[in-house]
């Protein structure tokens, strides 16, 4: 019999605003900025594990102004057909919310979810519900990774969903701020 497929899913983050007002004035508030070629800890993770998984990276819709409802539809165009005893999803902040929430919210199974730099209260259209403990009945494996001094995400974040999650594994560093940077050997 065929070993079964490997796969980890790393979704990434965006931005969230609760209205068209909001997200146009962040526009005007942002600096121009053109494609650079940077490496970030998510496409060193593909190049150092795709000899050992199949390494998928959605380019997930309209990261800028993202929505769950968006995200959703097209999370649920691949994610079902995955094998849930040997898929791993890696969520960073906006994508880590965005795999909390939706694994609350649908029976889907999975090995283990690594959710980065996890916000806990509404991101624009991202919103935890009450049936966010549903999320460990189909996950063995629930792990958060936070820094102390994450600029973006609040430390406290971590307790909210701990108090939860009282089995998942919680990684803590201190100096990691909101986790952009080119390697995540930890992770790896």
């Amino acid at each position: 019999m065929e070993k079964p497929v490997r796969t980890l899913v790393i979704l990434g983050g965006g931005e969230a605003f609760d209205n068209d007002s909001e997200y146009l004035a962040a526009i005007r508030s942002w600096d121009v900025r053109f494609f650079e070629d940077r490496t970030s800890w998510k496409t060193t993770l593909y190049r150092e594990l795709s000899d050992r998984f199949r390494v998928l990276i959605p380019e997930l819709p309209c990261k800028q102004n993202a929505k769950y409802g968006e995200w959703e539809l097209f999370f649920e165009k691949f994610a079902p057909a995955l094998e849930a005893e040997t898929t791993i999803y890696v969520g960073h902040s906006l994508g880590a919310i965005f795999l909390a929430k939706y694994f609350s919210e649908n029976p889907i199974r999975a090995k283990a979810l690594h959710l980065v730099a996890t916000p806990f209260d509404k991101c624009g259209t991202f919103e935890l519900g009450a049936n966010l403990p549903n999320m460990a009945e189909n996950v063995p494996g629930i792990h958060f990774w936070h820094s102390e001094d994450d600029p973006v995400v609040d430390f406290g974040d971590l307790s909210k969903y701990l108090s939860v999650f009282p089995n998942a594994t919680a990684h803590v560093f201190r100096d990691r701020l909101h986790f952009n940077q080119e390697r995540f050997d930890e992770l790896a």
